[in-house]
């Protein structure tokens, strides 16, 4: 696997060898069933805007569609729709093209900038013209595809890595600051097209415990591997990333804890939720039996659950006020190259190693002492607040 954990994971200098076999108890064929799965989550997530659309009170639910995007339109558009931009390990690329618009995806699993050009077009063109006309701040909840610094900031500038670090490509660029891929996300695209402002990155000084008070102007809560839950992708690595890493619903918990009691959220805004990548892939990830962040309950081959999550962030949201909301499905998570390396991985069982990642985090300054065992929750990061309960 590279180095993407997935939809939002850590993109990080590490090769496959830190990764565990797949548990023996998951059947063949990991892409496939990616590929089932991410059908049934689409039909259920659709199934439910329907229905929050007809039983919340002045509630109005957008979806954009990027898997009919990937699977009908994106093929006919770019050149190189069936191979990535980088390839190899982002510590030594092999191969880093000079063309990425011609591409859709930028590593195994990240889109580039112009692949997020074409989500910012679908997601513009089913927004309410009502809504067009009066948005006029956004604030982001999700992973990968959306965060842009919140996970850089967690790594201390570290990841993305904005650079390839050896080989014959060192010194090459490879991501954007602070989001994995090239330049624009897709919603950087769309506020330029809506006339509003950046948010500002929720995360930006998780490090000197300074978080945004003030909601005005709009947020980005998106945090790398989120899940729809608790759980964040980047914490089941082998070793894990030392500190726990938010999943949506810690997102909603921090917007929500910015109002006072009968205070209001902002009508007129955009709320952006995209998630569900790494509960699906997450079942697939193979986790160590030992891992201190563990279970991760959100990782699951449950469509329903993901999907159950994101009406519940969406109805915490409109019980404080928030009315027009943009919600994305998922691209074929099977036909990417990160679910055919799940399923190498998985037939080919090697051994761990653990000695390059726990260099690497030595090297952000972070170390293994982060993590302390506990049942479930160890500091984590809540609107300024580090929980140490066990």
């Amino acid at each position: 696997m590279n180095q993407q954990l997935l939809g939002g994971m850590v993109s990080a200098v590490f090769s496959s060898s830190l990764l565990l076999a797949t548990p023996t108890t998951l059947a063949a064929n990991i892409p496939a069933q990616l590929s089932t799965l991410t059908l049934e989550f689409n039909q259920k997530l659709d199934q439910t805007i329907v229905q929050l659309n007809g039983e919340l009170t002045g509630i109005n639910i957008a979806l954009a569609d990027v898997y009919t995007l990937y699977r009908d339109v994106l093929p006919n558009e770019f050149a190189n729709s069936d191979s990535e931009c980088f390839q190899g390990p982002l510590s030594a690329p092999t191969s880093i093209c000079n063309n990425p618009d011609s591409f859709i995806f930028l590593d195994n699993i990240h889109p580039t900038s112009a692949t997020h050009s074409r989500i910012a077009d679908i997601s513009f063109a089913v927004l309410d013209n009502t809504v067009k006309a009066s948005v006029d701040e956004v604030f982001i909840f999700g992973d990968s595809l959306s965060d842009r610094n919140n996970f850089y900031s967690f790594s201390n500038g570290f990841v993305p890595p904005t650079v390839a670090t050896g080989g014959a490509f060192a010194g090459t660029p490879l991501y954007s600051p602070g989001a994995f891929t090239d330049n624009l996300l897709w919603w950087e695209h769309l506020i330029n097209d809506l006339g509003v402002s950046s948010p500002v990155s929720y995360y930006d000084d998780v490090f000197l415990n300074i978080f945004p008070t003030d909601p005005t102007g709009g947020i980005n809560f998106a945090v790398s591997g989120a899940t729809s839950g608790q759980d964040n992708a980047g914490n089941a690595m082998n070793p894990p990333f030392p500190i726990d890493l938010p999943g949506l619903e810690d997102q909603v918990t921090a917007f929500t804890g910015l109002f006072a009691p009968a205070q209001q959220a902002n009508s007129d805004a955009l709320y952006i939720i995209w998630v569900g990548t790494n509960n699906l892939l997450g079942a697939f990830s193979p986790v160590t039996p030992d891992n201190p962040f563990a279970p991760f309950s959100d990782f699951t081959t449950n469509a329903q659950q993901p999907v159950d999550d994101i009406a519940a962030a969406i109805t915490i949201l409109h019980e404080l006020g928030a009315r027009n909301f943009l919600i994305g499905n998922l691209f074929d998570l099977g036909d990417t190259r990160l679910a055919a390396e799940f399923e190498a991985i998985r037939v080919s069982t090697p051994e761990p190693s653990a000695t390059p990642l726990i260099t690497f985090l030595a090297a952000l300054g972070l170390g293994t002492h982060g993590v302390r065992k506990s049942l479930k929750r160890r500091q984590r990061v809540r609107g300024g607040v580090q929980d140490q309960s066990i």
